[in-house]
């Protein structure tokens, strides 16, 4: 196996015109949640894909709110790692989410077809915040990092569910 390790760590460092040390950490995090999954939360006898991860209530975040979430690693494209979402339905052990990005001074226009600025109450204010639809995705609840709170949302949340299902389903 650590034959094995060594060829993929050096097929990495090969790769051109990617961030290896952030890679490095990403797959950190993933190892630990990994660890933390099948050897504390699973137990002794359990299907682990039977099991299903409860975060307290006080620290679950709740459709409609904004939360950090661990998108792992992507493509260039996509939007990955650690990233502030928009919760869009809740389903117990898994969110459907909207990836949010910041508005900076070199970003292109709103592109209506896929973005939609949102307000969140108490967040870095001044900066506008967009709904990223086109990267929407499901993803289980233990990618939630339940270290940075989540906030509430000040756009009416059928303005946003109007807006994804008219993107998503053309209606």
């Amino acid at each position: 196996m650590k034959k094995k390790f060594d060829d993929i760590f050096n097929k990495l460092i090969g790769i051109k015109n990617y961030d290896h040390r952030q890679f490095i950490i990403q797959l950190e995090q993933w190892v630990n949640q990994i660890s933390h999954f099948y050897n504390v939360i699973v137990k002794e006898g359990q299907n682990p894909s039977k099991v299903i991860y409860k975060i307290p209530l006080s620290l679950r975040p709740k459709v409609g709110q904004v939360a950090y979430i661990n998108l792992r690693r992507g493509y260039p494209k996509e939007i990955f790692d650690g990233h502030w979402c928009y919760i869009l339905s809740d389903f117990g052990s898994k969110y459907i989410i909207v990836p949010i990005t910041s508005e900076k001074s070199d970003s292109p226009p709103l592109d209506e077809r896929f973005e939609m600025y949102i307000d969140i109450i108490g967040f870095e204010n001044g900066i506008k915040r967009r709904l990223q639809i086109t990267d929407i995705r499901s993803v289980d609840i233990m990618r939630v990092h339940t270290g940075k709170k989540p906030y509430d949302v000040n756009t009416d949340i059928s303005l946003i569910r109007n807006k994804v299902s008219k993107i998503l389903f053309d209606i």
